[in-house]
């Protein structure tokens, strides 16, 4: 070989560096999943066995020293952290453990800054940038600690300092990065938040700016900095343009150690109250019986009461909180401090300073708006917090709004609000059961277990509540009023269901009262009134219901005089987020509504008029005034509106036929059912099957538990209760009784999930049987077979069967349903699932923007439906790769869903989930990774731990780590998919052979390909056995066991799977599919290897043709083609031609693809090879500059940074410019020598380095 060929060897040859198992890969994912203490436990266990090296024992003091400091046990991380640097300190110096000491140093520093303690987090800071500055390390660490010490300099309010490591850090960020980074923005913004704690604002304003425009180009618009941004550079903004006020500036938080400071909590399981209170002394000792005094009044008015004793506690404690208004209550010579800090915080409501000398703290005090006064004896506060606690419960009662053209419909309830639907459902429920002494005794258990209200209170209640005290108990300030509001504001069902009792007793004495009361108004209609603040979505809501309808959906507090309802309005209205509104309420007593009261003489609060009416009393709202000029003040006339109003009596007719039962209980069971609350369904049905002889309520109960069990995700507990119903009704029925039918549907819905297909199909086939024989040829129930049927075609992959059966649903919905009826929408959604699934992405975006339009029509802006529509139309961008359009979309569709759903709903979970596949798909991993997250976290609260969703997500976050070539991490993830999927679903499951090919493709990747072999057969031994012969899936196994046999040399092999796999698709799928194009390029592949480059062309052009139909024209799959047929090309030496497909590739990532994507380097890699064939070597040294750029900012890969050196060596050493090519495989020799001695790339590299430092000899 010559000299020159030798050195051309090093650039060919790609490392494949097997990753050793790591015996920490558990407790990192116990870590990682937020599982603290069972990863200390974890790691803990590792540093006891014996056989433990001092690196590993290092490593798990690292670790436990990570978990306590996220555990908040900031001791406990310094004595770990410690005990790491000691053993650190001790061992043999190199590059790497100096590397690690230096991270050590900087754990302590962050952990001392958790602590609040700032000089010696700089203490230590300073240590790691002092050994940092004497080795090779890599410039962003270095830029990463002098950021660090600047954000702590600005805390210590050292700004020139903090100053100098700014600029120290964007020097280096500058030579890195580029300007448009987002780094840089956030080193903007840290710089702009500290020229605000100088109050120089108009440097701070440039700062903001500057970091705003830096993240508009590379961050969404939507994105929580952008938002974050703007909101600040509004308030900056304000304060130049008003500086005598004094508000304090809302911090923007520096990373990477403000970030660390404050990690939310897990929001309760309950929260009964919407507020909290903090009080914050020095002097406080929960031991002193005048403190245990004070502590009790405050509970007596706000039951979860926190004690600080420090500033700094008090501002770690708001940060975890979300959604509850927080009143806080501090001494005047710590408030001094405190409010600058917390003042701006959306979650603070008031503030209250309780001192021993008023005069002193009156002057400062008046700076700030939330402070509501200086108070001496916590009495006082109490008095003026029982009014402020009043106007936040009037402020959060929920209200529901119903337009004109929301009630036109009355047959369809998927217009309306659900919480409109679901508290008059509660109400009628509740009122139709009946209640004990032991009602009463399990509700106060249940406030004590859940620490509820005062101990003193509860007690209370307990020994002197009666019927005839309801309205005396819930007017009384104590947690009954705020705990039911709540609850029935959020559907609380635990909560609502403990207080039944209370609800029909409160609502009975009210009726009483109304009954006892009614003749005193002569028949004449009376004026009432109520103040209160909505928040603006509210307010907007309001405006459009003009001539609709209003539903206070709690029990309803009015008052007679109007100035008292006024002063709540106008408090309201000085609030940020509010609108004050009076409303005026015209009642007819005569009009038969909901029962309404004067309470006045049975009321624990006398002095005022009140009038209460009973849940859920309806209005219609007439008309809407600004009052006094002033745009956040206004009053609205309403008019209690008839039972018998015609439009509101369909409505409650056809509400009614949503939960209908022969008991209150019954009914319940289906409502918990339908709003999600699965556990306590399965509680009441158990209960209510034992109780019951009759074997018609049996086998209703049975078929419900299926449904629980079915939601749960327990498909054989499902299939087992269902079976149960079924048995009874084929005993008690006729063989054709349309119940049969409903049996069969079920349990075929359950054998679908499962992936028994040919078993759904049968059960759903009796269903259809027995509809067709007792209902009319367009009943809406053959439809809703004829979807099952449907379904189960399109999961076995028989899409034109499917599409028969969605075309005979959907025909049926358009001669019996109205034009813009939902279902419709539905049809059309199966539709399009049907032609995304056969690639024919145009019709199946026809389908779906069809489903859209009728849903926009029938249903409200915020509807759940809506976001499956979007979802849907996000699904098929993604898979075209537009992802920008996708990510609009997913987005459209989460706003919807946080806005209309529980904060833990499932759908939620599978948004977050598609959102981070379209990061996942654009490269953005860690993006993807917080997505991903997000859904897990949602999913491990409200899903069993073996639920087949879990694995979903198991398998995404698999996927994450497998493209960011973390296999380990990988593996463990889609091992714990593979693991869930084996509990709960049957062994030819196909979610089984998807967890093998996962597995299988990680194998493959890490060159282990025997593993990855025997993966892809165990998923092809399922697959041929549950599914048709000419499934897509199949095809998707033989194309992967192609690719392994490609991988290992074995081409002949690997062209026949790939064939295999082609002649599946092109029976299956249309000839233009995406799919096939896939393939094609993988036979292309083959041939190229083989050296057969004309064969190879010829089926990268194929694949090219279809794409070119079918994708957009910036698609990644399209760049895809053009590299390989540039690979091709240049392989022939046609180099003109292989330069303009490898351009074309470049233009298409360049437009879609973060700037950094490690595909852009490969893209650069490329056309640098075909310069160097023509000799244009500076053209190639540039793009493999480009190249090696893009590579030093990704995590590290050392093998694709050493293949970047040698390609900039190897065109030095053509360029003749010896030294510069020696600099270069010096640096690549560097890192693989770390490679086994052996190693063939150690062994070129050192060949090389020898030849050129004879030829600089030479030379010189």
């Amino acid at each position: 070989m010559s000299d020159t060929n030798i050195i051309g060897a090093a650039t060919s040859v790609v490392a494949a560096v097997e990753k050793a198992n790591d015996p920490f890969g558990p407790g990192d994912l116990l870590y990682w999943k937020c599982e603290y203490e069972k990863a200390k436990e974890y790691f803990q266990a590792v540093l006891n066995q014996p056989s433990i090296t001092l690196i590993e024992s290092a490593r798990c003091y690292n670790s436990l020293g990570a978990t306590n400091a996220k555990s908040q046990n900031y001791e406990e991380a310094l004595d770990n952290y410690h005990k790491q640097l000691d053993i650190l300190l001790k061992l043999e110096t190199s590059e790497k453990i100096t590397s690690d000491i230096i991270k050590c140093y900087m754990s302590i520093g962050k952990v001392y800054c958790l602590k609040l303690d700032y000089v010696e987090a700089i203490n230590y800071y300073n240590r790691a940038l002092g050994l940092i500055l004497t080795i090779n390390s890599p410039s962003d660490l270095i830029s990463n600690i002098y950021k660090d010490l600047a954000n702590l300099y600005t805390k210590t309010q050292e700004f020139d300092l903090a100053t100098e490591y700014f600029i120290k850090a964007l020097e280096i960020d500058r030579r890195q990065l580029g300007e448009d980074h987002p780094k840089f923005g956030q080193t903007y913004a840290n710089m702009g938040a500290m020229h605000c704690r100088q109050e120089d604002y108009k440097q701070a304003l440039d700062y903001f700016l500057k970091a705003r425009e830096i993240w508009q180009k590379s961050l969404t618009p939507r994105h929580i900095y952008v938002e974050s941004m703007n909101k600040t550079i509004q308030k900056v903004q304000s304060k130049l343009n008003c500086m005598d006020e004094k508000h304090s500036l809302e911090k923007v938080q520096s990373s990477p150690i403000a970030a660390t400071v404050s990690e939310a909590s897990q929001p309760q399981q309950h929260i009964p109250q919407n507020y909290l209170l903090i009080w914050v002394d020095g002097n406080i000792d929960e031991g002193n019986k005048d403190c245990q005094d004070m502590l009790t009044q405050l509970q007596s008015v706000v039951n979860d009461v926190h004690t600080c004793t420090e500033p700094d506690q008090c501002i770690q404690l708001l940060n975890k909180i979300h959604k509850e208004q927080t009143f806080v209550i501090t001494s005047g010579s710590l408030g001094q401090n405190l409010v600058p800090e917390i003042h701006d915080m959306p979650q603070l409501n008031s503030v209250y300073i309780l001192c021993g000398n008023e005069p002193r703290h009156q002057e400062w005090t008046q700076s700030w708006i939330k402070i509501k006064g200086v108070y001496t004896n916590i009495k006082e506060i109490c008095q003026v917090l029982q009014l402020i606690v009043k106007q936040c419960d009037q402020t959060s009662i929920a209200l529901s709004f119903l337009t004109i053209n929301e009630m036109a419909s009355t047959d369809n309830l998927n217009q309306l609000e659900p919480t409109f639907m679901y508290t008059q459902l509660f109400k009628e429920i509740l009122l139709d059961m009946e209640y004990g002494e032991q009602a009463i005794k399990q509700f106060t258990a249940y406030c004590r277990h859940n620490n509820f209200g005062s101990l003193i209170n509860i007690d209370r209640f307990e020994k002197e509540y009666r019927p005839q005290l309801a309205i005396w108990w819930y007017t009384y300030p104590s947690f009954i009023y705020s705990m039911l509001n709540r609850a029935l504001r959020t559907l609380d069902a635990d909560i609502i269901i403990s207080m039944g009792f209370f609800i029909c007793h409160l609502h009975q004495q009210i009726q009483q009262l109304h009954q006892q009361q009614i003749k005193s108004y002569y028949g004449k209609p009376f004026i009432g009134y109520r103040g209160q603040g909505l928040s603006k979505a509210n307010f907007e809501k309001l405006q459009k219901t003009k001539g609709g309808l209003l539903s206070f959906n709690n029990f309803l507090s009015t008052n007679t005089d109007k100035e008292i309802s006024l002063e709540f309005a106008r408090y309201a209205s000085t609030e940020l987020d509010k609108v004050g509104i009076l409303f005026i309420m015209s009642i007819d007593p005569c009009v038969k509504s909901a029962p309404f009261a004067s309470i006045k003489e049975v009321s624990s609060y006398q002095e005022e008029e009140e009038v209460l009416f009973s849940m859920h009393t309806v209005f219609r709202v007439n008309a809407i005034k600004q009052m006094d000029n002033d745009n956040q003040l206004y009053e609205v006339e309403l008019q209690l509106t008839s039972d018998d109003d015609e439009q509101l009596r369909l409505l409650t007719d056809r509400i009614r036929e949503e939960t209908s039962g022969s008991t209150g209980w019954q009914r319940l069971g289906k409502l918990l059912l339908k709003i999600g609350q699965f556990n306590k369904a399965e509680e009441l049905y158990n209960v209510l099957l034992q109780q019951t002889s009759d074997e018609g309520e049996k086998a209703v109960y049975y078929s419900q538990l299926g449904c629980v069990k079915y939601d749960q995700g327990d498909y054989e507990k499902a299939i087992w209760y269902h079976e149960k119903a079924l048995e009874i009704q084929q005993k008690t029925l006729p063989s054709n009784r349309p119940h049969l039918a409903t049996s069969y549907n079920n349990i075929g819905k359950v054998h679908d999930n499962m992936g028994e297909y040919l078993k759904a199909l049968s059960y759903y086939e009796k269903a259809l049987e027995i509809s067709q024989e007792t209902l009319p040829s367009r009943h809406p129930t053959l439809a809703t077979s004829y979807n099952n049927i449907g379904n189960v075609y399109n999961n076995m992959g028989e899409y034109l069967k499917a599409l028969s059966c969605y075309k005979k649903a959907l025909e049926i919905d358009q001669k019996t349903l109205p034009s813009n009826h939902p279902t419709l929408a539905t049809s059309y959604s199966n539709i399009g699932s049907v032609y995304h699934r056969m690639g024919e992405y145009s019709k199946a975006l026809s389908c779906h923007e069809k489903a859209l339009e009728i849903s926009q029509k029938a249903l409200p802006s915020n509807h759940p439906t809506l976001a499956t529509s979007y979802s849907n139309i996000g699904n098929v961008y993604n898979n075209m790769g537009e992802y920008l359009k996708a990510l609009s979309y997913y987005e459209k569709a989460l706003d919807i869903s946080q806005k209309a759903l529980p904060s833990n709903h499932p759908t939620l979970a599978t948004l977050y989930n598609n959102i981070g596949s379209v990061y996942n798909n654009m490269g953005e991993y860690s993006k993807a990774l917080s997505y991903y997250e997000r859904a897990l976290e949602i999913q491990e609260k409200t899903l069993p731990s073996n639920h087949p969703t879990l694995a979903t997500t198991y398998n995404n976050i698999g996927s994450v780590y497998d493209n960011m070539e973390e296999y380990s991490k990988a593996l463990l993830f889609y091992e714990k998919a593979l693991e869930i999927s084996q509990e709960t679903l049957p062994s030819r499951h196909p979610t089984l052979a998807t967890s093998y090919n996962n597995i299988g493709y990680v194998y493959n990747n890490m060159g282990e390909y025997l593993k990855a072999l025997s993966c892809y057969e165990k998923a092809l031994e399922i697959r041929e056995k549950n599914l048709p012969s000419h499934h897509p899936d199949l095809a998707t196994t033989y194309n992967n066991i192609g690719s392994v046999y490609n991988n290992m040399g074995e081409y002949s092999k690997a062209l026949l799977f790939y064939e295999k796999s082609l002649e599946i698709l092109q029976q299956s799928l249309p000839s233009k599919h995406p799919h096939l194009a896939t393939l094609y390029s993988n036979i292309g592949g083959v041939y190229d290897k083989m050296g057969e480059y004309l064969k190879a062309l010829s089926f990268y052009e194929k694949a090219l043709k279809i794409r070119q139909k079918t994708l957009p024209s910036n698609h990644p799959d399209l760049a895809t083609s053009y590299s390989n047929i540039g690979s091709a090309f240049n392989n022939m030496g046609e180099y003109s031609k292989a330069l303009s497909f490898y351009v074309r590739a470049l233009e298409i990532r360049q437009q879609i693809l973060p700037p950094n994507h490690s595909i852009l380097a490969t893209s650069y890699s490329n056309i640098s090879s075909v310069y160097k064939h023509m000799g244009e070597y500076s053209k190639a040294l540039s793009s493999h500059e480009k190249a090696l750029e893009i590579r030093q900012t990704l995590p590290s890969k050392d093998s694709d940074l050493a293949t970047s050196y040698i390609n900039i060596g190897s065109v030095y050493y053509n360029m003749k410019d010896y030294s510069k090519a020696l600099s270069y495989f010096e640096r690549a020799l560097d890192i693989w020598q770390r490679e086994p001695s052996t190693h063939p790339l150690v062994t070129i590299v050192k060949i090389s380095i020898e030849i050129l430092k004879k030829d600089i000899v030479k030379n010189n």
